[in-house]
């Protein structure tokens, strides 16, 4: 989970996934930013508040610094040790991760371009398309027609 969780936080940090990475990483700081809730003790508390600040702190240094690694496993290590000590917080950090790792899962771009004159024909642009695909009746003069 450790090497997961790193890889998304750099990813998220350095701005990977647009809109939504954006609202993940945001996401994650409310995440780290989260108190204890009232029900624990004060000395629990305590423990808890000594255990994440490291990770606050490496939170806000990799908004400065989205390829700091090194901050970025700090985060990483201060959130597993919360999750640890924290059932709550754990199935908090799961669900995040859960929605997280939809940014990192596909991360490959499409760039299409058309050039050199006039072209003829319909053309198709995107990806992932399965077919099989008919653009209407084979032309005459093309090889393997049947007109």
């Amino acid at each position: 989970m450790e090497a997961i969780l790193v890889g998304l936080v750099v990813a998220l940090a350095g701005g990977a996934g647009g809109e939504l990475g954006r609202q993940l990483w945001t996401a994650l700081g409310a995440l780290v930013r989260r108190s204890v809730g009232p029900a624990a003790p004060s000395s629990e508390a305590s423990e808890f508040a000594e255990m994440i600040e490291p990770a606050r702190a490496a939170y806000a240094a990799l908004e400065q610094d989205p390829s700091d690694t090194v901050r970025a496993k700090a985060l990483v290590l201060g959130l597993l040790q919360r999750s640890a000590a924290d059932a709550s917080f754990a199935s908090e950090l799961q669900q995040w991760q859960a929605r997280a790792s939809v940014v990192l899962r596909d991360r490959s771009q499409v760039s299409n371009t058309i050039s050199g004159g006039v072209q003829y024909g319909p053309v198709f642009q995107g990806r992932d398309f399965t077919g099989p695909f008919s653009l209407g009746a084979p032309r005459s003069d093309q090889p393997g027609s049947s007109l």
